[in-house]
């Protein structure tokens, strides 16, 4: 029992390490600023591309000369099906919570309130991905995260925005924006943190 739990701190501990270099956030803001600017324009299959091929070869890259060189190699422990599962039923729900709210607060469900409340969704489904994050690191940071995104996707839902659909534009612009400079800070901490120790050899 004491040995799954060591286990468990140890993985934590390892995925905690991996991240604090800001390139996770780094990323989220990249995908989310790009939907906002690509999203209306029907080839999100570009940015789909972007995400799951190109972004994580390049990061790793990053990683190889500038996080691994400080901390060490971290082992990337391989995502489960029940995980996937995990996120599309959380996606779902969120979903459902959403047009249940919009039915209970208006009487009905049209497409401008869709609209109108897709950040709040956007918001609970980051909220869902930030939880998970903190479940697997222990790392408090996104705890906060979670926070940021679902109150500001609920404050961006209130707004009255014309057209309606720029609600959504503007809200992926900023939670992906704040990511970004969230991202960059860290990535400059993580920096002074953990410098590189040169390794002097006498001739």
């Amino acid at each position: 029992m004491d040995e799954k739990v060591n286990l468990e701190e140890i993985e934590k501990k390892s995925y905690r390490n991996l991240n604090e270099d800001g390139l996770q956030e780094i990323a989220i803001g990249l995908v989310l600023t790009l939907y906002s600017g690509l999203w209306s324009t029907g080839i999100i299959g570009v940015i789909v591309v972007f995400q799951l091929v190109i972004l994580p070869k390049f990061f790793e890259l990053v990683r190889k000369r500038y996080t691994y060189p400080r901390i060490g190699y971290v082992k990337h422990f391989d995502e489960t099906k029940e995980t996937g599962i995990g996120i599309f039923g959380f996606v779902a729900a969120s979903m459902v919570i959403i047009g249940l709210l919009i039915l209970f607060a208006y009487g009905k469900i049209t497409g401008d309130l869709i609209y109108q409340w897709v950040p709040s969704f956007i918001g609970l489904s980051l909220l869902g991905a930030m939880l998970y994050v903190n479940g697997k690191s222990g790392d408090k940071i996104y705890l906060w995260y979670a926070g940021y995104s679902l109150l500001s996707g609920i404050g961006f839902s209130f707004i009255k925005f014309q057209p309606v659909l720029a609600s959504i534009q503007y809200y992926l612009l900023f939670i992906g924006f704040s990511m970004l400079i969230a991202g960059l800070v860290r990535f400059t901490l993580f920096g002074k943190k953990y410098p590189v120790i040169e390794v002097t050899v006498d001739e």
